[in-house]
């Protein structure tokens, strides 16, 4: 009995960690810089256009004027974004926002929360929306769909 057990505790330790192994491929972005090496930032953009951009926006413009109701604030050149530290951002990402804790009015909805199964690695994200994200004509990674 005892190596019953055993074993198919191993076989769940061997399947969780494929499983882990998977997303991590799937998660990767197919942009690299010249040298072929992908950086943080290429994956947070991948990350960003993945899991955010349906509410801040494909290059993070939000979307209040654009969409009715506004669903999201600007994360480009937004102050917050740009000099809130990191472990904020993590915070804000990972538990989302509602109410009072916001920097901002309250014409937008709440942000959701997105945990380790939605996004397992937040500092590429961080990185791209404090930094290429920030630079002016940061093009979105994929263009928009078109109706």
């Amino acid at each position: 009995m005892k190596l019953s057990i055993k074993s198919g505790l191993l076989f769940g330790i061997l399947v969780v960690a494929v499983g882990f192994g998977t997303t991590a491929l799937v998660q990767r972005p197919a942009f690299a810089d010249d040298d072929g090496s992908l950086t943080d930032q290429d994956v947070g953009k991948d990350i960003y256009y993945a899991r955010c951009s349906t509410c801040h926006g494909p290059v993070g413009q939000g979307t209040k004027g654009v969409q009715i109701p506004a669903t999201a604030p600007a994360l480009k050149g937004n102050q917050f974004v740009i000099s809130a530290p990191d472990k904020m951002l993590w915070q804000v990402i990972r538990f989302g926002r509602t109410g009072a804790r916001r920097h901002y009015d309250d014409a937008y909805a709440d942000m959701p929360s997105f945990d380790a199964t939605r996004i397992p690695d937040l500092r590429p994200l961080i990185a791209y929306l404090k930094g290429n994200m920030q630079k002016d004509g940061e093009a979105p990674l994929r263009e928009p769909a078109s109706d």
